[in-house]
């Protein structure tokens, strides 16, 4: 009978369900479970696929407004303390969930898990860069990931103009990220 504080789970990048499995992993619904033990409720969604964004294919688009419309449900919720509600966003969740506080004014507070705190492009030259080292890559993945980490260096100095398709993103994507601090 009592109201409870909320988790509101955001996924990261790549197609995901509400338990953000990965082989037989379910992260999500691990963290779910754990939460629920110490009565903290939370809430997971399935995140869109690309095929499913209506319009421009952005990270607003993709997932953003979903996040939000979720915590407006939670945020009423008969069950849920209302100034208890948390955003936990995981890699790009946890990117994107200071614009969605802009948007949610109302969050206590977010859990942000494994997001980095400097730009896409920067994201994708450091990560392909360490990659380099891994021993176990072929030659071929090698220079595919030295293309892209060449072309992600260019977009940065050049601007977006100066290439095109940057890891199969479509402009507006990468626009996106270029805006967002």
């Amino acid at each position: 009978t009592d109201r409870v504080p909320c988790v509101v789970l955001l996924q990261g990048l790549g197609i995901s369900d509400r338990n953000a499995t990965v082989g037989p992993n379910q992260i999500f619904k691990d963290l779910a479970y754990g939460l629920a033990d110490q009565g903290i409720a939370t809430y997971r969604f399935d995140k869109r696929r690309p095929s499913g964004v209506n319009g421009e294919f952005t990270p607003t688009n993709l997932f953003i407004n979903d996040a939000v419309n979720a915590l407006d449900a939670i945020q009423n919720h008969q069950l849920i303390r209302s100034d208890a509600v948390y955003l936990g966003g995981h890699s790009l969740g946890g990117i994107w969930a200071p614009q969605i506080a802009v948007q949610h004014s109302e969050l206590a507070g977010m859990l942000l898990f494994d997001a980095v705190s400097f730009s896409f492009i920067d994201q994708i030259i450091n990560s392909g860069s360490s990659s380099l080292d891994n021993e176990y890559l072929l030659e071929k993945e090698k220079k595919d990931i030295q293309k892209q980490i060449t072309k992600a260096k260019k977009v940065k100095e050049e601007g977006l103009d100066s290439v095109s398709q940057l890891l199969g993103f479509p402009d507006t994507w990468i626009e996106a990220h270029l805006e967002y601090d």
